[in-house]
């Protein structure tokens, strides 16, 4: 069970651009074509939740939560 984390580091942003580079490159097309503009949705991976925006035809990330799997 994973527990979300209220601190966000410096290494995730790093995450955030990385998932932003995909997103607005061409593997991520099919996502950028099939939102709307302004449009969020919440994206979670195994360490991280991110939130997903399109703004001006560019999908902007950002880290809004870590996951931690000691819960107590």
């Amino acid at each position: 069970m994973s527990v979300l984390k209220d601190f966000v580091g410096p290494s995730d942003d790093g995450v955030a651009r990385r998932f932003e580079r995909y997103l607005n490159g061409p593997l991520g097309k099919r996502i950028l074509e099939s939102l709307e503009d302004n449009e969020t949705f919440i994206m979670r991976t195994s360490a991280h939740t991110l939130e997903v925006t399109k703004k001006k035809d560019r999908v902007t990330v950002r880290v809004v939560g870590t996951h931690s799997d000691n819960a107590c």
